[in-house]
């Protein structure tokens, strides 16, 4: 993957498809798409496709004050992996799509945060739309998921409003039928 490191970095998309960027599916487990660690950072308008493999992230973003926006994650495949990772103060990720595989995938993780906000996300396929660890004053807002999980936390406090979670897959037992 590409690592900015603590560089500040804009990455914009231009033209009416977004740009993809992928990386092959020979990187190890835990290896990010995008990494960056500079709270001037931003992403808009990208595709990232992750492969069929384990444990890869699409963006890590850590130092916080990122802005993540119009960002599709696409990683059906991808079991026990993550779309987008932010941390430390004030990271906003904004009106994104994220579909990742099965496993224990996590369409945001939100980690070690304080004001942390998630705006119009539409999660498509993972095992838990937002996972929370030691986030503080999180605000989530019209994010759609299909999940089979919604929030899940630890050590975390905020607010979810406005937003619609619906497991990924309703069996008989729990349909009524």
């Amino acid at each position: 993957g590409v690592n900015f490191l603590n560089k500040p970095v804009k990455l914009l998309g231009v033209g009416a498809t977004k740009p993809i960027i992928t990386i092959a599916p020979s990187f190890s487990p835990g290896a990010s798409v995008i990494t960056t660690a500079n709270s001037n950072t931003s992403f808009d308008n990208l595709q990232i496709d992750m492969p069929a493999s384990t444990g890869l992230t699409g963006i890590t973003a850590a130092l916080g004050g990122q802005l993540i926006t119009n960002i599709t994650i696409n990683g059906p495949g991808a079991d026990d992996s993550k779309g987008i990772v932010v941390s430390d103060a004030s990271p906003r990720v904004r009106t994104s799509t994220i579909n990742l595989g099965s496993g224990t995938s996590s369409a945001v993780v939100v980690e070690s945060s304080t004001s942390a906000i998630i705006d119009d996300v539409n999660v498509t396929h993972a095992t838990n739309a937002v996972s929370l660890s030691s986030a503080l004053n999180f605000k989530i807002r019209r994010m759609k998921s299909h999940s089979a999980n919604g929030v899940v936390g630890l050590a975390s406090s905020g607010t979810v409003s406005s937003s619609v979670i619906m497991p990924s897959s309703i069996s008989a037992e729990n349909s009524g039928g």
